[in-house]
């Protein structure tokens, strides 16, 4: 008879094509050491579709019938019973099989019921149907010697049980991510052949466009200059090493230097694309806008955040827009700009939608941006996985910042240091950058910092919290024309717009900006005085960015303090300021390199603990009890979450309506018109009747709780101070 895989009013898929289809795509998608594993898995993945259950839904679709579990007891039989595989590739492959539809399981144990979402409820499932029709449809396949060698030979490398358990869960999430995207291209080529998602990209054209552009620079001040020296440093280092630390000064071409240097070493080592990774959504967008305007003809850019808008993307061509949406789903694209986030859900991730991607991130060069925003919780994971994707998927990664931690010792843990190489090393020329003083003006109240400000004709105020930004703001306004205010609560179109208003007078007129942390990264802004509430030293150097940037005045001036009214800042805030408090009582110069490394020093080891503990291997003991789903669901790389409220404008008036009536693009578009609230001012919102729910969208319903100058407030009272 014939057994049938997938299948609509159309067409059928013979069981037997899928199989050696989807076997020989995992198969190609893998590095060379897996390929054979991962060729077994694409080959088992639907033994379960042999069974009589599950063809009688060819004729009725109402029929319930499982699929997954029969081929992940089949390796595990040939594993743990007829012992002809190595266990540990047994379990890897039965983990893989038993979730290619609904994610890794948790491995569990042997008493869990069949219908308990584990791997072992998944084998006693599998065990008790009857799948053998396959033996007389498809051949039985084997693994040569040096197939069970090859991947024996990673576990050899591993210093302890630890380590070959973290191992054990990168390996399989890879063959995982092989055999899913595996499964979906076949399906999806077989039903819709006419679908295309070929890209093709000129690295060569784009680097030397990139080097056009670089040379159009000024070389006139000594930071100028500087910045020439270290950039040549960079591009001319030429260690054959598979990880680097950029450690470059705020305001020193880190961004343009990294993705030539990327786009470099994309052409000597042959590469397949290019992956920038970066914390904050708002750089994400500045940054590809910056690269689409210098390469963008030769080389084309995804962009994969919760902000982006594919079918906007380029709105005369739908090609692209859903060339865009399929290369989202599994990274097949030259070059991805990305978050922090997306990155690493990428391989800490449960389900197929998410790892199907890590594959794709093999031979690739990778640039971490702000390295050090890493949060410390999930550092060595993070770290660690960074190490396998450079030794065992064959990626070069550089891992840059301007306030450099060392990260040395973490590393050691599992990778020889040896591996890891410096893209700067002679730092002479750090010292032009450091063209501001740092003052520590300690407690002072409102009056006195306005008043200090007001000394200045460009001030920049940072603070810690939205709501003293947003109060400085309403207070300073009152006397100065030219006073702006940036925070998340502002809808990122109005932001923009300050933004370019504050470029457009800063240096002609007497301004003044109140900000909350969002500015010290990615904005290009050159103040006469900076002004910085005491949190991380990361971020008052950040801050001190902002500040005589391009080193014109002989000194800029940057002050620390604290509010003398009491604020108690918990968290991260409160711990790290503490630390700086302390450093400016033992350091004539905070932003020297000796007080950076003795910063990051001091926090490693407050956070040594909450390291240790947050690895996958801390959460189980043996290869078939890795707790893949609840490690992922617990693997947030922000611990407090942020709330859009859509805010009406005319901009958005037809996207709102279109999401009234379940257009499900129009969420994603309504992004950029998204501000954000913390869980108790939505919920506050919600039960005053400000906001509306719009298909799972929340939509302020009342434009007085906003305002383009401060944005969103729960006290709109604050709206008619003016």
């Amino acid at each position: 008879m014939d057994f049938w895989a997938h299948w609509n009013m159309d067409k059928k898929q013979k069981l037997r094509d899928h199989l050696i289809n989807t076997a020989n795509l995992s198969k190609e998608f893998s590095v060379e050491k897996l390929k054979k594993i991962a060729y077994f898995c694409g080959y088992y993945h639907d033994l379960g579709k042999y069974t009589d259950e599950f063809q009688k839904k060819v004729n009725d679709p109402r029929i319930k019938a499982s699929h997954s579990d029969c081929g992940a007891y089949e390796v595990y039989k040939r594993g743990k019973i007829k012992d002809d595989i190595p266990s540990v590739i047994a379990y890897l492959m039965a983990y893989c099989i038993s979730g290619h539809h609904t994610g890794l399981k948790n491995g569990g144990s042997k008493g869990d019921n069949e219908d308990d979402a584990t791997l072992y409820a998944a084998l006693k499932s599998g065990k008790n149907k009857n799948y053998g029709q396959f033996k007389n449809d498809i051949e039985q396949i084997e693994l040569t010697q040096k197939d069970k060698d090859d991947l024996i030979a990673l576990f050899s490398e591993c210093k302890d049980w630890e380590s070959q358990i973290e191992l054990f869960a990168f390996l399989t999430k890879y063959v995982f991510s092989c055999l899913t995207d595996a499964d979906f291209i076949d399906t999806e080529k077989f039903f819709t052949p006419e679908v295309n998602r070929k890209t093709t990209a000129d690295f060569k054209k784009a680097l030397a466009a990139v080097d056009a552009y670089i040379q159009g620079f000024q070389k006139e001040t000594e930071v100028q200059k500087a910045r020439d020296i270290l950039q040549r440093q960079v591009w001319q280092n030429t260690e054959d090493k598979n990880m680097f630390f950029l450690n470059m000064p705020t305001g020193s071409g880190k961004t343009l230097c990294s993705i030539r240097y990327a786009l470099d070493k994309a052409i000597r080592y042959n590469k397949k694309r290019i992956i920038y990774v970066i914390p904050y959504t708002a750089i994400i967008e500045q940054t590809a806008k910056q690269f689409e305007e210098i390469f963008g003809e030769y080389v084309p850019i995804l962009q994969h955040h919760s902000n982006y808008d594919f079918d906007d993307a380029n709105k005369e061509d739908e090609t692209t827009a859903e060339k865009l949406k399929k290369g989202a789903e599994n990274w097949d694209y030259p070059l991805i700009i990305t978050t922090n986030i997306q990155f690493f859900q990428s391989v800490y991730g449960y389900k197929g939608r998410s790892l199907r991607k890590l594959h794709n991130i093999a031979d690739s060069i990778i640039i971490f941006d702000e390295i050090h925003i890493l949060p410390f919780k999930y550092l060595k994971p993070c770290l660690r996985s960074i190490s396998y994707i450079c030794d065992i998927l064959n990626s070069k990664a550089v891992m840059m910042s301007a306030t450099m931690p060392d990260y040395s010792a973490v590393f050691n843990e599992f990778a020889d240091s040896g591996k890891i190489g410096q893209l700067i090393k002679e730092r002479t020329a750090f010292g032009y950058f450091r063209k501001n003083k740092y003052i520590n003006l300690k407690s002072v109240s409102r009056d006195t910092l306005f008043a200090k400000a007001e000394e200045y004709n460009s001030s920049l105020i940072v603070v810690n919290s939205r709501k003293i930004a947003k109060e400085f703001y309403l207070s300073l306004s009152q006397a100065e024309n030219n006073c702006y205010h940036l925070s998340t609560y502002m809808m990122p179109i109005d932001r923009s717009r300050a933004i370019d208003e504050i470029k457009s007078k800063i240096g002609k007129e007497k301004i003044t900006v109140v900000s909350t942390s969002l500015i010290e990264v990615g904005v290009d802004l050159d103040f006469e005085a900076v002004f910085r509430e005491t949190a991380g030293l990361d971020n008052i150097l950040q801050s001190g960015g902002r500040c005589n940037r391009e080193g014109k005045r002989k000194d800029g001036s940057v002050f620390v303090f604290d509010l003398e009214e009491e604020i108690n800042y918990r968290g991260d805030i409160g711990i790290n300021a503490n630390i700086v408090r302390s450093l400016f009582d033992e350091y004539d110069d905070i932003s020297s390199q000796e007080c950076v490394e003795d910063y990051y020093g001091r926090l490693l080891k407050y956070h040594k603990a909450e390291i240790e503990e947050n690895t996958i291997a801390a959460k189980c003991s043996k290869l078939d009890a890795v707790p893949f789903r609840k490690y992922s669901e617990d693997f947030k790389m922000i611990e407090e979450t942020s709330y859009g409220i859509v805010i009406p404008c005319e901009e958005n008036t037809e996207l709102i309506e279109r999401l009234r009536f379940g257009d499900g693009s129009a969420k994603r578009a309504l992004a950029k018109f998204t501000a954000s609230v913390k869980y108790f001012e939505l919920k506050n919102f919600i039960e005053n009747g400000v906001v509306e729910e719009i298909n799972g969208v929340s939509v302020l319903s009342n434009k007085d709780y906003y305002d383009k100058k401060i944005g969103i407030n729960l006290n709109n009272d604050l709206l008619y101070v003016f």
